[in-house]
Order: structure tokens, then sequence, then C-alpha cells
């Protein structure tokens, strides 16, 4: 048997840096790295939309620009809904390249903190 090996190499690549879980309430920021991997500088455009929660400010798109081979971090405030997922889409822009990208983060409930105490002999 023969193996082959593909590089792909994605001149826009939109990746998260989103926590792993947050908590029903949760205000967060919500940041996701544009990285330029193409030959050319640009200003990249980042838009988000949400679902499970709110995105806090009206303006649900970014700008930033990139040097050719850099990278960058743009971020959207984020009220996180009751319990089940946060489903986070976001679409890039540089140039001519595009990207897309869903990242779904569990929304857990809010526990209040309880503490239990016992108190006698056995």
């Amino acid at each position: 048997m023969g193996s082959e090996s593909i590089t792909v190499n994605k001149p826009l690549q939109l990746i998260s840096a989103l926590p792993r879980f947050v908590v029903e309430g949760d205000r967060l920021e919500a940041r996701i790295v544009a990285q330029n991997t193409g030959s050319q500088p640009g200003t990249a455009t980042v838009a988000a939309t949400l679902t499970g929660g709110t995105l806090e400010e009206n303006e649900s798109e970014r700008r930033i620009a990139l040097q050719p081979g850099g990278s960058g971090t743009v971020a959207f405030p984020i009220l996180a809904g009751k319990p089940g997922n946060l489903v986070l889409r976001v679409s890039g822009r540089l140039g001519e390249e595009t990207d897309q990208a869903e990242f779904i983060v569990p929304v857990l409930p809010h526990l209040p903190l309880t503490a239990v105490a016992a108190a006698g002999l056995l």
C-alpha cells in the first residue's frame, strides 16, 4: 500500500481562541485569531453571528490589518444564554480570500455554591 501527503495552505485562516465551556449568564470576549498565510498585506474583515447568547455590541464586524505571515485577534463581547450551546459562526475576507468557521461552546447551568456542615458526636 502506498501513502500520499497533502498540505493545505489557505491564505486566510480563522482560528478559535474560545474557552472550553461557559456558565449561563457569563460575559466573555469571543476571540478569533485571523492568520494571513498569503504573500500580500491587507485588511481582513471578520463578521460574527451567534445563537445561544447575545452579541453585546450592535457591531458584529471587525477589521484588522494583517501583514504576510502575520496574525491578529478580533474580539466580540458575548453574554451567554441558557444552558445548551453557544454557536458562533464567523466569516472572514482578506482581499479575494475568504474563510468561514463554526465554533460550539457548551453553556453549563449556573449552580449556587452549597456548603454542608455537620456537628455532633458519633
